[in-house]
Order: C-alpha cells, then structure tokens, then sequence
C-alpha cells in the first residue's frame, strides 16, 4: 500500500470510527502519519545488566524483531521515503536518534562497568551490530532471531568483551 495507499476512510474503517473523528483530530493524512509513526515505532528502552554480552544480544534481537515484524514493512518505508518527503524526514531522525540513543547507552553502560573494552569505537559497533540486525531482518525475516543476534554479537563485539 504504502504512504500513497494510506488514506483517511482506511484508517476509520479499521479503527472502526467515522472519518469526521479522525478529522477532528488530525487535519489530514500527513499529519495522522506523522503523529502515528513515532508511537507505533517506539522501541522499549533496553535493558543493562551485569553481563554486556546478554544485553548486546537483546538489543540486536529486539532490534530485528522490530524491522522483520509487522512493523517492519513501515519502518523500512519510513527510511527509504524519508529522503524524498521533508516531514518524514523530520520523524525517521526522531526515531533514529531515539532508537540509537538507547543503543549507544547500553554500550556506554558496559565500557564504563568494565565490561566491554574502553578502547572500543561505540560508533562502530553500533553499525556493525545495528546494521547486521537491520540487514538479517530484510534478509531473512523468518529465521530465528534470537540464535542470528547471538552469533553476530560473538562475531563483532566477542572481541571487545571482558
């Protein structure tokens, strides 16, 4: 469908609503989709623990999970549209900065409880573990996750871990 398929008398007809309560809240379209898009892409803040490495798993798991579930689709629309539409663009770094935020405090937590190497580049590892969660989610959304987001923190951030 996309953002081109979104229109008003689909999302009432869903929400099981009159148009006229939608319009009441929201003027149009666009901005029904640019109030929705951060709440329905919201990601749970990560949790930290005394073991770096479980919660790099978590993170990268929950990470694709979100890209490869119902989401997903819409999140991996919001990052290609984003380019072209201004006020999208203007929500995906919202969510961006939220998501990555989250991510780089849950590094930050485990270089600063001894757990994950100082000398490590957070910037990098980020990339490397947000972009592998990123890229199995398009790649191979029905695999196991959870077994996918293990190997691939053994295989970038093992060597950072103490």
């Amino acid at each position: 469908v996309g953002w081109a398929g979104l229109t008003m008398d689909g999302v009432a007809r869903r929400a099981h609503v009159g148009k006229a309560a939608l319009y009441r809240r929201w003027p149009s379209r666009t901005a029904l989709l640019l109030d929705a898009l951060p709440v329905v892409l919201a990601t749970a803040p990560h949790t930290v623990s005394d073991d770096a490495r479980v919660d790099l798993v978590l993170l990268v798991r929950d990470t694709t999970s979100l890209y490869a579930g119902r989401l997903g689709p819409a999140a991996r629309r919001l990052m290609t549209e984003a380019a072209q539409q201004p006020e999208l663009a203007a929500v995906w770094n919202g969510i961006r900065t939220r998501q990555v935020g989250a991510a780089r405090e849950v590094v930050e937590h485990a270089v600063h409880g001894g757990r994950l190497r100082a000398d490590v580049s957070i910037g990098l590892l980020l990339e490397a573990l947000l972009g592998g969660a990123l890229m199995h989610a398009v790649l191979a959304p029905g695999d196991d996750h959870a077994a996918h987001a293990e190997r691939l923190v053994d295989a970038v951030a093992g060597p950072w871990l103490l």
